[in-house]
């Protein structure tokens, strides 16, 4: 039974990073670990399409998912998709397992649905200064005592649509079961609301 993708569409993301290490391998497992891969899919729900990359290897009992809109990204080559099956059993290799993971998940949204008094919204404010404009366009903050710990966010290039990209991380302990992925954009979801569009961690 493979993990589950899901559509970042239905949590208004973009894109969705699960890196972690698997806690306690079996020795299969961990040899299989081990082995440096790289693998892409391409998959498309109702809304989107999308394109997966798993990775393991380069550190020990490393295993990351990511699924990235092709809103924002160009598709890969062809040639360096995987098939649905081969992907799929990859996914079923860690099922059951307990994994450390650094989830980040990104969302654009417009900058007047942050706090007016929100950190973000208020650095993005335009100066002006003895005739000089300035406005501050991307950034990152580093976050204490919430289960947010970092934000980064940068102005859409088209500033005049007042759109804003913010992509939040949260280090957490998880089984991975078949809706791995879905509960983590789920969670990562719940508080970006929480704690982006209503107000904002303090720092």
């Amino acid at each position: 039974m493979p993990i589950k993708l899901p559509d970042l569409a239905s949590g208004k993301a973009i894109r969705l990073v699960a890196c972690g290490k698997i806690l306690k391998p079996s020795v299969a497992l961990s040899e299989w670990l081990r082995t440096s891969r790289a693998l892409y899919y391409a998959y498309r729900t109702r809304r989107k399409r999308y394109y997966t990359r798993l990775l393991t290897g380069g550190k020990a009992n490393h295993f990351h998912l990511e699924i990235v809109s092709s809103d924002v990204m160009p598709p890969p080559p062809k040639t360096l998709l995987s098939s649905r099956t081969e992907f799929e059993d990859a996914t079923s290799e860690t099922l059951g397992c307990e994994i450390s993971v650094s989830s980040s998940c990104f969302f654009i949204v417009p900058l007047d649905s942050l706090s007016p008094t929100a950190v973000i919204r208020t650095l993005s404010a335009e100066t002006n200064t003895a005739g000089v404009s300035m406005k501050l366009t991307s950034g990152g903050l580093s976050v204490k005592g919430s289960p947010i710990g970092e934000i980064e966010w940068r102005l859409m290039d088209d500033q005049e649509s007042g759109m804003i990209q913010i992509g939040i991380t949260s280090v957490l302990s998880k089984v991975i079961t078949e809706n791995y992925l879905k509960e983590l954009l789920q969670f990562m979801r719940s508080l970006f609301e929480t704690f982006i569009l209503t107000q904002e961690p303090k720092t």
